[in-house]
């Protein structure tokens, strides 16, 4: 369950698609949503979540990723390559914070917070490079 944009779901949805891993991809918006999350449907009040049983729902982004690569076997088992894996993750997780940029802002604010956003991105790309380098 999500809103409806490619955002925070996207990567289980990849990994989803990657496995042949078939789920329901249900969108909610606006009443319905908060609805819904008024009656607790949502771990946390909070989407993307995932109905792994009828009656309860795992949320949170990166939980819900890496449950899949585990499904779709591009999860690591050995912790220690895990725990790289995550890291790799948890930049990408910064650096989704694109999404606001595209989506939200315009004009002046929009331009302030592209500059700032694509002022750091090379160096976080370089260190992205070395650490895929060691793998």
């Amino acid at each position: 369950v999500y809103l409806p944009f490619r955002a925070m779901a996207e990567t289980t949805r990849f990994m989803f698609a990657y496995g042949g891993i078939k789920y329901d991809d249900e969108v909610v918006w606006g009443l319905e949503f908060a609805n819904r999350r008024q009656r607790g449907e949502f771990p946390w009040d909070k989407v993307p979540a995932l109905h792994l049983q009828p009656d309860r729902a795992l949320a949170q982004s990166g939980a819900l990723a890496r449950y899949a690569a585990r499904l779709a076997g591009c999860y690591p088992e050995e912790p220690a390559a895990a725990a790289y894996s995550d890291s790799v993750f948890e930049l990408a997780q910064e650096l989704c914070t694109i999404n606001p940029l595209i989506n939200c802002f315009v004009g002046a604010h929009f331009d302030g917070v592209k500059r700032q956003y694509f002022a750091g991105l090379g160096d976080s790309l370089d260190q992205l490079e070395r650490e895929l380098a060691r793998c």
